[in-house]
């Protein structure tokens, strides 16, 4: 049976199905990937069922499951509060406004064990300080989260749409991108001050400066959305 969390014992039940992307993240019955062999240099459109592979056994999925529900939680309120931002207008806190309150902790074990998922299907290595975080165990500072600042109305909402990127260092540090409800979030084993001053995504550079270590939350419309740790 193959498990990319096997290295921390306590396995248990049969082979478990996987999806490498939290399947609650999407709507509709198919969704659009790049960067693995078979399409590393152009999106392919692919049945959503197809982005799923028996890579967990079943109790160390299960475990999991709290971090896919507050990555979908964060998306739907980042979604909730844009739309009244864009409805009404405005970009910055009203004089009567609300407050909501996001795990940051789950949201970073999320981005980790997505990068233990993308990982196992494309059959590299796996950062075990990951694996680690993932499911909570310390990791002793190993594993750090940013997210990019929010800048009032540069944010560019996409629901359902997750993109990943992943860079390596030559002692096998990593530092893993994600953009989530058009969020940039970084988790890394790297000091950021030692990869320079612009990190690279896409199309894009984008200062280091503009990172978060930690971030508590920030404004959108009428809401104030934290982040605890």
């Amino acid at each position: 049976m193959e498990c990319w969390a096997a290295n921390l014992g306590g396995c248990g039940g049969p082979q478990s199905g996987e999806h490498t992307f939290s399947r609650s993240l999407f709507s509709g019955c198919s969704i659009r990937v790049k960067g693995f062999d078979w399409c590393r240099s152009e999106h392919k459109q692919i049945p959503l069922n197809r982005a799923t592979a028996n890579i967990l056994c079943k109790r160390h999925n299960e475990l999991l499951s709290d971090t896919d529900a507050e990555a979908m939680r964060f998306q739907s309120l980042v979604g909730e509060a844009s739309k009244e931002a864009l409805d009404t207008g405005r970009l910055r806190p009203a004089a009567e406004s609300s407050r909501q309150e996001v795990s940051g902790r789950l949201l970073a074990r999320w981005l980790a064990k997505t990068y233990c998922n993308v990982m196992t299907v494309a059959k590299r290595r796996v950062n075990e300080d990951f694996v680690a975080f993932s499911f909570d165990h310390s990791t002793q500072g190993t594993v750090q989260t940013y997210m990019q600042a929010f800048v009032g109305s540069r944010i560019k909402i996409e629901q359902g749409h997750v993109s990943a990127q992943d860079y390596y260092s030559d002692d096998g540090d990593v530092l893993w991108c994600v953009r989530l409800a058009g969020f940039l979030w970084l988790v890394s084993t790297l000091d950021l001050g030692g990869i320079g001053d612009y990190l690279e995504t896409g199309d894009s550079k984008i200062p280091v400066s503009q990172f978060l270590l930690h971030p508590n939350g920030f404004w959108l419309g009428s809401q104030q959305i934290r982040i605890s740790w």
